[in-house]
């Protein structure tokens, strides 16, 4: 279907979309560590004390000291190690800096955005290296709010996934 589209409407005017994978909470402490030259147990040391996930989501960072949070009394262990311990408090202080920050980018499974102009004209594109399909670079929200179009097209490879 994909193919379809660029067929029919021309290459210059029809992209995947871009998604880009962020840094959560946990990974920001890990990588702070290993950046800043601590061993590996310091990372795990602050992602053991923080508040467990719910439904698959970390409390972010800036929430541990934020009264405001709704989960902030969960993070009474993680507060009093960062109050104890000066390199864990070195290694928070960095992490969050990168939490939220783009870690990697992705295709979108079945995003599509189409326009009546070349798409080089109004966003940014870059040409993926596996198959030289034209990505977006900005996400489906920044796209969506220049006006641009989006489909929903499963290509045949997720299908056969599916």
């Amino acid at each position: 279907v994909i193919q379809y589209v660029t067929e029919k409407y021309g290459s210059e005017r029809v992209a995947q979309i871009v998604t880009y994978g962020t840094i959560k909470a946990k990974q920001a402490l890990k990588d702070a560590g290993r950046v800043l030259g601590f061993p590996f147990s310091m990372g795990e040391k602050l992602t053991k004390a923080m508040p467990p996930a719910v439904m698959g989501k970390d409390m972010p960072l800036d929430g541990m000291f934020n009264k405001e949070h709704p989960r902030f009394k969960e993070a009474s262990e993680f507060r009093a190690l960062i109050d104890t311990d000066t390199e864990a408090k070195t290694v928070f202080d960095t992490a969050v800096g990168l939490e939220n920050l783009k870690r990697q980018w992705g295709v979108h499974a079945a995003g599509v955005i189409m326009s009546s102009e070349p798409l080089i004209d109004i966003i940014p594109i870059m040409r993926r290296e596996q198959d030289g399909q034209i990505v977006t670079q900005f996400d489906y929200p920044a796209c969506e709010s220049l006006g641009l179009i989006k489909m929903d097209f499963l290509g045949l490879r997720n299908l056969t996934i599916i």
